[in-house]
């Protein structure tokens, strides 16, 4: 789940009845509203997203699968408008790309294999009106580039890169 970099968000999950926050089989829980986990069942998987602080905009993405490499959760801020950060992962797979960032700025994500994205060649791209994006899925092996960037706006961001 990627949400508003100026509230905390929580993500639970739970197979086969909603989720409560004493009740579930899987719980994202950082300080950030970028939430992430692994969930092993079967049947109906149920969501819940819930507000620890603050309020805002959120995404919510569910894959199928356990990651074979994970960059971990990064984090910074970004100052102005055009500004970036760029982070890797290696392995062979899905990759993907998922970036949480502050309400009232438009973040986009880009990803490219094997050499940095810029805004013109790149794999796969995040690419609305939000700080909360989503890039991929796109197959090959290698180092998985991600770059978050500025389109509009400044603010802390939380970011992750993942291969399945």
């Amino acid at each position: 789940m990627a949400g508003n970099e100026n509230a905390d968000f929580d993500l639970y999950a739970k197979w086969g009845s909603p989720p409560t926050t004493s009740n579930y089989d899987a719980k994202g829980y950082s300080w950030t509203s970028l939430e992430y986990f692994t969930v092993e069942g079967s049947g109906t998987l149920y969501i819940m997203v819930r507000s620890y602080v603050g309020t805002g905009n959120w995404k919510c993405w569910v894959l199928s699968g356990e990651p074979s490499a994970n960059s971990g959760r990064k984090w910074g801020t970004l100052s102005e408008t055009g500004d970036t950060a760029t982070y890797s992962l290696s392995d062979t797979g899905i990759g993907y790309a998922f970036n949480s960032g502050p309400d009232g700025s438009n973040f986009d994500l880009y990803t490219k294999w094997n050499s940095p994205p810029t805004t013109t060649s790149y794999d796969a791209r995040g690419y609305t009106s939000w700080a909360q994006e989503i890039a991929g899925p796109t197959t090959n092996s290698g180092t998985l580039h991600f770059m978050v960037r500025s389109r509009s706006g400044s603010g802390y961001y939380a970011t992750v890169g993942e291969i399945f």
